[in-house]
């Protein structure tokens, strides 16, 4: 059992504080033989009607005889009869010393009546004393114990999480406007330059054209002019071959060279040709007849005066139309995959409010041109918006009265916010200019509750009806005393003396 030792000076109103504000529900009080408690039954008797009020377990011990028989005489008296049997011991224990006295042998019967006076007169003495000592020493405890009485409250708030999301409109032509549900905002545009290379698909013919000579002749009295690129067709097995002129040339007229009989002969020039395409079957041996579309065969003729010799046929890969469409469309799609937004401290990208467009492109080789690979080099526009991240918490500071329930506040602790494009949303709008977005406010919301309304329930209640009390306002507690009678006497009356602290978590 714990021990509560009082050192010989210990005044009563020491000892009794001592024991009420102990934390131990068992205790012995030691109290030493010379102890200032024994000068007067009177302190043992308070000390033990406090300890059985108290409701603890507490033995007093001393090593006094005299004091043993005190807490004996108090202990075994539990009544207000004993208590004025104890009173009557005293006055007994009074009169006697009178009587003895030498004064009193002497008066004789009349003594006797002057004793019964003086003995009168101590009653009427101790009596206004007892009481008075017993009044300063309530009075002294009520003073420390009740009058001085506070008590610590402490309500432990915890805290909600809460999301809340809403349409705004990011503007950059418009300034942040509250009611309106807008927020400045910026748009930046930039070209950026892409390239790809891919494989090509398609495929062409490929190899020499055979290269000859024709020797044209002009059956008429007039000079016959052919002009370059002239298309000279050769018959064979009923399939045609072209061949080109390569330069224009005049054919000279016929010439008279005798009148009787009249003789002509005609105009000659030998000119160079190539074969329209590739292949062996354009190697046309000398001497095979060659015709013109737009003359007869009376006005001109033409013959290979020299073999057409050369010609090679072979396939090669080429540019196809579906090769201009993917490498332009890798290429952008690449960049897109690869592309990094740079965000500033105070300027931060709107998310999905991207868009990517080709403004020029150049491809490093023709449709239908004979190429193993296809290039290209692009000039890319990237345009999105921005945000100032103190505006936006601005705008979410003022609105939010109106965007938490009623009876909470906004617990400031991790408080996020996010704006998300709303992308191809119904009624969604994003013209580099303005964007509907959604602002998500992620937090904690708290109850408001108020100390003042707290310390008004809670003055004058018994412990459990403050329990009780603090139980409906669904949070935890915690209650402190500067006195151990608060389980005894309650909460003081007066609100002033109770103290509630708040504390969010």
């Amino acid at each position: 059992m714990n021990e509560l030792r009082v050192e010989k000076n210990h005044r009563l109103i020491y000892v009794i504080n001592k024991i009420l504000t102990s934390n131990y529900e068992e205790l012995v009080v030691k109290i030493p033989s010379d102890s200032v408690l024994f000068n007067t039954g009177l302190n043992i008797k308070i000390i033990q009607r406090v300890i059985n009020s108290s409701g603890k377990k507490v033995r007093i011990e001393t090593d006094s005889e005299f004091g043993n028989k005190l807490i004996s005489e108090v202990t075994s008296s539990n009544d207000e009869a004993d208590f004025s049997r104890y009173q009557e011991s005293l006055k007994e224990d009074n009169q006697e010393k009178i009587l003895s006295s030498p004064l009193s042998q002497k008066e004789g019967s009349m003594d006797s009546k002057f004793s019964l006076s003086r003995i009168d007169f101590s009653r009427l003495k101790f009596i206004p004393v007892f009481i008075i000592g017993f009044l300063l020493v309530f009075g002294i405890g009520y003073y420390f114990l009740v009058y001085k009485m506070t008590v610590d409250v402490e309500v432990l708030v915890s805290a909600e999480r809460f999301v809340k999301s809403f349409e705004v409109k990011l503007s950059s032509q418009r300034n942040t406007d509250i009611e309106g549900k807008i927020i400045r905002g910026e748009t930046i545009s930039t070209v950026y330059q892409a390239s790809k290379e891919i494989p090509t698909t398609g495929k062409t013919e490929g190899g020499k054209l055979a290269l000859g000579e024709i020797k044209f002749l002009n059956k008429t009295d007039k000079i016959i002019k052919l002009d370059k690129n002239t298309k000279l067709t050769y018959k064979d097995s009923g399939k045609e071959f072209r061949f080109i002129l390569d330069d224009s040339i005049e054919v000279p007229a016929r010439e008279l060279i005798s009148t009787a009989p009249e003789t002509f002969v005609s105009g000659e020039k030998v000119a160079k040709a190539s074969a329209e395409s590739f292949g062996s079957s354009y190697n046309v041996p000398a001497g095979k007849s060659i015709s013109m579309g737009g003359f007869s065969s009376s006005e001109i003729s033409a013959v290979v005066s020299s073999s057409f010799e050369g010609g090679v046929k072979n396939t090669l890969n080429a540019v196809a139309p579906a090769d201009l469409i993917e490498v332009s469309k890798q290429s952008l799609d690449e960049f897109k995959s690869t592309f990094v937004f740079s965000s500033t401290s105070s300027k931060i990208v709107l998310k999905n409010s991207e868009s990517f467009s080709i403004a020029s492109q150049k491809f490093s080789s023709e449709l239908t041109e004979a190429a193993d690979k296809l290039s290209v080099t692009q000039d890319i526009v990237v345009s999105y918006m921005v945000y100032d991240y103190e505006q936006v918490l601005a705008f979410v500071k003022s609105s939010i009265k109106s965007l938490i329930p009623e009876g909470y506040e906004l617990y400031g602790k991790d408080l996020q916010i996010e704006l998300n494009f709303l992308g191809s949303s119904s009624g969604a709008v994003f013209d580099n200019k303005e964007a509907n977005v959604q602002l998500t406010v992620k937090s904690y919301k708290i109850p408001i509750f108020s100390a003042s309304e707290i310390k008004k329930s809670l003055a004058g209640k018994k412990v459990s009806e403050a329990s009780n009390v603090l139980e409906e306002l669904d949070v935890s507690y915690n209650i402190e005393s500067n006195s151990g009678l608060l389980n005894f006497l309650g909460f003081p009356s007066n609100p002033e003396k109770i103290n509630v602290t708040i504390t969010k978590q």
